[in-house]
């Protein structure tokens, strides 16, 4: 797991939203809290913390406070969901954590989650790793300037991809013999995106996937992934598209083409599509399940 550097600055503040209930005292304070200690944050919520406003205005003014907000949507608590509504809004950095994902709301389900059993010895393992990405998350628009700089949504078939760092599992999507997947590249941050004159898609070497020019009369040459990256990715070698992204007003969508062609005999395959921003490369694992 990577740790968040210590020193002397403050800790990143993790603020917790989650139903006030005393079957959930365990997993606020051994599961969340001790995550976020794992990850050299500190947790709070409202029921621990002493205040003179009303409790709105309260958690309104941590929501706007905090690195990174961590939902609990077990149970579909009303306050919860608007809670979470109001960081989305303010494009704060959201984990959402629940007992069993039927209580995560249909527009949120394509939004990296975890699914912890009911325990705080279950939850704890699972988000400390989460917590410490999404630290750095925080951190890293911090730097660019604002929450919204650099920021793009990959959306393929409706289905929205997350970020390799975010940690959730990839989607799936069906194939069979070629196929093509179109890619929507969403510009969801508050200035305009900077072009992207490099996309890839990485796979392992044995995996099968071959990839083909958007006319498919010529395959896309296959290079090598560097040591360090096959062993940080599980990928052996990366495919240059032909697509390129242009410079993009918010709010704009941009679709780029990916063909495949599959040879291999694992019904499913992993594959990462990667664009290079100026603050650097963003991957978003998938997988391919062939019939």
């Amino acid at each position: 797991m990577t740790t968040p550097e210590r020193g002397t600055a403050p800790k990143p503040f993790v603020f917790v939203v989650m139903p006030f209930d005393k079957a959930f005292d365990d997993i606020y304070e051994f599961g969340i809290k001790g995550a976020a200690a794992d990850a050299a944050a500190y947790a709070e919520r409202t029921s621990e913390q002493m205040f003179d406003d009303s409790i709105l205005d309260r958690v309104v003014n941590q929501i706007s406070k905090a690195d990174v907000i961590v939902a609990d949507m077990t149970g579909r608590n009303p306050n919860v969901y608007y809670e979470v509504g109001y960081a989305h809004a303010l494009d704060k950095v959201t984990i959402l954590i629940t007992q069993t994902v039927k209580d995560i709301p249909f527009d949120l389900k394509d939004r990296p989650h975890l699914e912890y059993a009911g325990s705080a010895s279950s939850l704890r393992p699972l988000l400390a790793p989460r917590l410490a990405w999404a630290i750095e998350e925080s951190r890293r628009r911090s730097r660019g300037g604002g929450s919204g700089r650099f920021r793009l949504d990959v959306v393929v078939q409706g289905t929205r991809v997350p970020d390799a760092l975010a940690g959730a599992e990839p989607p799936v999507f069906s194939g069979g013999g070629y196929t093509e997947l179109q890619c929507d590249i969403v510009n969801q941050a508050l200035e305009t995106s900077p072009a992207i004159s490099h996309c890839y898609v990485l796979a392992k070497a044995d995996s099968g996937l071959a990839l083909m020019t958007n006319d498919r009369t010529r395959y896309l040459p296959a290079m090598a992934v560097p040591a360090a990256e096959q062993e940080r990715t599980g990928c052996g070698v990366q495919h240059r598209l032909e697509s390129t992204v242009p410079a993009m007003p918010p709010g704009a969508v941009e679709t780029i083409s990916v063909v495949f062609e599959y040879s291999g005999s694992e019904p499913v395959v992993t594959a990462r599509l990667r664009l290079f921003l100026p603050d650097g490369p963003r991957d978003f694992p998938f997988q391919l399940r062939w019939s």
